[in-house]
């Protein structure tokens, strides 16, 4: 669940389970996913939940695509003291990345994780516990699951050698 997003504002708490959109039986995540995409952004929407087995109602509004986003994107800046974009054509050639593969850092808080770990702008994050960062929507997952006081190993590009490498941090 984001920090300040839709789900949060509803009430939803952690061990939730959703089993109801707007009157629908909701069996998976795809399914909930597909029946919010239905549904007009900023609209409030019914959901059923599961909690400490009793059913709950709630209602959320629907928020959008770039608002979550700019919410997730929030996380890695608070996680890790970063700012990240995918890669461009260039990068791709140049270190010969597959597409799709790693985020490129924009901005480094000195005093974030990252900063204080000796990343800087341009160096290129590939994998984290190795597990392959697959674009910034896999990046921004791969961030948020990481659980808060663990160490953490980041393969690492550095821009300047092209040379790749793990570092180890703490996730606050």
């Amino acid at each position: 669940m984001v920090k300040g997003g839709p789900a949060q504002k509803a009430g939803l708490k952690k061990d939730d389970v959703v089993i109801g959109y707007q009157g629908k039986e909701i069996t998976d995540s795809a399914a909930l996913r597909n029946e919010a995409t239905q549904t007009p952004i900023g609209q409030d929407a019914r959901l059923t939940v599961l909690r400490n087995g009793r059913k709950e109602e709630m209602t959320v509004k629907v928020g959008s695509l770039e608002e979550a986003t700019a919410l997730l994107a929030s996380v890695v800046k608070e996680r890790l003291g970063v700012e990240v974009r995918s890669p461009n054509p260039k990068e791709v050639e140049k270190y010969g990345l597959d597409a799709n593969r790693g985020v490129v850092i924009t901005h480094v808080d000195p005093k974030g994780t990252l900063g204080q770990a000796g990343f800087e702008v341009g160096h290129l994050i590939l994998a984290i516990n190795t597990e392959p960062v697959e674009g910034m929507d896999g990046f921004i997952d791969l961030v948020s699951a990481l659980p808060p006081g663990k160490r953490a190993s980041l393969t690492a590009l550095d821009y300047r050698t092209g040379n790749t490498g793990n570092i180890f941090v703490t996730v606050p």
